[in-house]
């Protein structure tokens, strides 16, 4: 956790030296949360279901080409994945269930996103929608009692996936621009694959932030 804070550290310091670059339009920080999912495929067990685990995240950006309506944005956020799962618990003494108890994953991964903009200026308010590819590099995991570490320890250490949102950029409440964004983030392929499970991440996030 610490090596990713410090890469983070390290990113946002590059960002923030690019500000006064001739095809910048602004950079800025965001923060966030996420409520994660994770659709396991399992043969033996169809529509085996999940639950949503909440995160948070963190990340830099950069906003590029100062024209009317349209910009590209490049961001670099570290970000949770993961997801929950009940299990029946059964007493000392025999089979039959005594409980649920509710197992949870988290993935950790540096993202990288490249979305398209598009602007709907009001005024100082400007709604704009946004979508573009991903790539997501994963960096840890854990998972309660170890329950899914053997599916994770397969998981692929690089996947990409597609993000679409919308947001709103208020310009005039402070020296610094303010939005809030709502992202959908899935993934193009499955991040662990065999003949009988296929784990597939995605998830909903949730970005304040400040634009300079």
């Amino acid at each position: 956790m610490k090596k990713i804070v410090l890469m983070m550290l390290v990113v946002t310091a590059g960002y923030l030296n690019f500000c006064n670059a001739q095809l910048l339009k602004n950079c800025g920080l965001k923060i966030g949360v996420t409520s994660a999912d994770q659709k396991y495929d399992l043969k033996l067990a169809p529509g085996l279901e999940t639950k949503r685990r909440v995160g948070f995240n963190v990340g830099a950006f950069a906003e590029w080409f100062d024209v009317p309506l349209f910009s590209l944005v490049t961001q670099v956020e570290y970000t949770q994945r993961g997801m929950g799962q009940d299990f029946i618990v059964t007493g000392p003494s025999g089979p039959n269930p005594i409980g649920v108890k509710t197992l949870y994953s988290r993935l950790d991964y540096v993202s990288v996103p490249i979305l398209g903009k598009l602007r709907f200026p009001s005024g100082p308010v400007s709604p704009y929608i946004v979508a573009g590819p991903r790539a997501d590099f994963l960096v840890g995991y854990k998972s309660d009692e170890g329950a899914f570490n053997s599916v994770y320890d397969k998981f692929k250490k690089t996947s990409f996936g597609g993000s679409a949102g919308i947001g709103i950029q208020i310009e005039s409440l402070l020296p610094i621009a303010v939005l809030a964004e709502a992202r959908y983030n899935f993934d193009f392929a499955d991040s662990y694959e065999t003949d009988l499970l296929k784990v597939r991440n995605s998830a909903f996030d949730f970005w304040l932030g400040v634009a300079f």
